[in-house]
């Protein structure tokens, strides 16, 4: 069955589109690797919309795998900084090490409360560790 004019033109216009969105998607995926996955820069850098980028992770699972992946390597990039920081004794880097990774073993920042009763009027001035010390040796006594 031969096609028509009409049909073998709109046939046309489907294969340029899809090989502009081909194109489109390629240009991204390399801004999102050169961004380290921060979408408002690769959109900016790649002239996509965002709301295209998001509806190319809706609608194709390989964009969105390859979106995923590259995620993936930025947080991998970043892990290293942060290893390389402990390597040079930066202390900040080690104590948020042990704070993420270090949970399991006692690493944990953790918030006591202290219920203020009539007789202990709050004073913004004073240290809360006076309070709670306070606290505690009326409970021990």
């Amino acid at each position: 069955m031969a096609q028509t004019k009409k049909q073998k033109e709109a046939a046309n216009k489907r294969r340029r589109e899809q090989a502009r969105t081909r194109a489109a998607k390629k240009r991204m995926l390399a801004a999102m690797e050169k961004s380290l996955g921060i979408v408002t820069v690769a959109c900016s850098a790649s002239n996509v919309p965002r709301r295209t980028h998001y509806n190319w992770m809706r609608d194709d699972l390989n964009y969105r795998r390859s979106v995923e992946d590259i995620g993936e390597t930025a947080l991998d990039f970043a892990e290293g900084k942060l290893l390389h920081q402990i390597r040079e004794d930066n202390i900040t880097a080690i104590i948020f090490y042990l704070k993420t990774k270090g949970k399991q073993r006692g690493f944990v920042e953790r918030t006591e409360a202290v219920q203020m009763t009539p007789e202990h009027e709050w004073d913004p001035h004073k240290n809360p560790f006076e309070y709670l010390h306070a606290e505690l040796s009326n409970t021990n006594n």
